[in-house]
């Protein structure tokens, strides 16, 4: 409190009220104004030929003041973290190849008719609950629609150009509706929904598959998958490994955190380097010796939460080594190994 106040001497000058409508409506115009003079000033930076238009974290709100007609040599445009709830004025840009919208607000996917040259989208944290207006991409090789709303694969048949699809992070409850993706490379289905292995049999030539933090109860439906070289399951309902014996090109088999009891049915998977097995009830050294001793190319193994770590904790590596006499790696640590004379 002031002096002047501690006193009672304050002074008090009113001003006139001024009308509501016209204070709210010279704010709204000045408001508007300045959004439309910023919106246009961010590409005031950017010469005629520029190649790569970065955006990124320029608190747009909008894109309808961006006017990119001038921009014909354009093959890349980032607007990663903005605020941009609808796509629109990208028709002049015909050469685009590239095009990031992650982390913004996009309800739909809409506004793309013209981009026929693209082969990079990402619409990953975006609001996005549906697959639609994409089917005239055809050239499209890297496809993002991680932590969306989505709850259907649909309305990807003409892209059979996809390698790379992410779809982690939505709500989805099945595996469906890829059997035109024959060049599909790798699938990340993450934190999903998913209760089934299924609808993976025309993807011959998927090298991986990411199906991480799902309801998956049992391996199946990945016979015809020979060319999978990394196999992620963990967070899952696993009970058993099982339904790997054509997956002879794995590499690395991830099954953290499921419901295994018995080690099985690995040891035909001689190209196998990185096995992850933590969190699970495995409880002997027999099956890890009998399943992993003959795979030479085996380097790291992780076992931690398990029976043989938590009941043995002060042998356990040395009876790991002993079990695998090759292994370099046990869970995080590093480990000399063991040569057989």
């Amino acid at each position: 409190m002031s002096e002047e106040q501690q006193k009672g001497h304050v002074d008090v000058k009113v001003q006139p009220p001024q009308p509501q409508s016209d204070v709210s409506s010279s704010e709204g115009e000045n408001s508007d104004a300045n959004n439309d003079a910023k919106d246009n000033n961010v590409l005031d930076d950017f010469s005629d030929n520029e190649t790569d238009i970065e955006l990124m974290h320029s608190r747009l709100v909008d894109m309808d003041n961006l006017d990119f007609s001038r921009f014909k040599s354009a093959t890349f445009l980032g607007l990663r973290q903005n605020l941009i709830k609808k796509i629109t004025n990208l028709e002049p840009l015909t050469s685009l190849t590239e095009l990031d919208m992650y982390d913004n607000r996009l309800n739909a996917i809409e506004g793309l008719d013209t981009l026929t040259n693209l082969i990079y989208l990402d619409l990953s944290f975006n609001k996005i609950k549906t697959i639609d207006n994409i089917g005239h991409l055809v050239n499209l090789k890297d496809l993002f629609f991680v932590s969306n709303k989505i709850s259907v694969i649909e309305n990807l048949s003409t892209l059979v150009n996809i390698r790379n699809l992410e779809l982690g992070s939505n709500r989805l409850r099945k595996i469906e509706n890829l059997d035109s993706l024959v060049n599909l490379e790798e699938l990340y289905l993450g934190k999903n929904k998913i209760r089934k292995l299924e609808g993976l049999s025309n993807l011959k030539k998927l090298r991986l598959l990411s199906i991480q933090s799902n309801r998956i109860v049992k391996i199946e439906g990945l016979d015809k998958l020979e060319n999978l070289e990394e196999l992620y399951l963990s967070h899952n309902g696993v009970l058993k490994i099982e339904g790997l014996e054509n997956n002879h090109k794995l590499n690395t088999l991830d099954i953290t955190s499921n419901r295994l009891t018995k080690l099985e049915n690995v040891s035909h998977l001689e190209n196998l380097e990185e096995l992850w097995l933590s969190g699970n009830e495995l409880s002997s050294f027999e099956d890890l010796k009998e399943q992993c001793s003959g795979l030479s190319n085996l380097q790291t193994v992780y076992l931690e939460g398990n029976p043989v770590q938590t009941s043995n904790r002060q042998e356990y590596k040395k009876l790991v080594k002993e079990a695998i006499p090759h292994i370099k790696q046990i869970d995080a640590d590093m480990v000399e190994p063991i040569r057989l004379i």
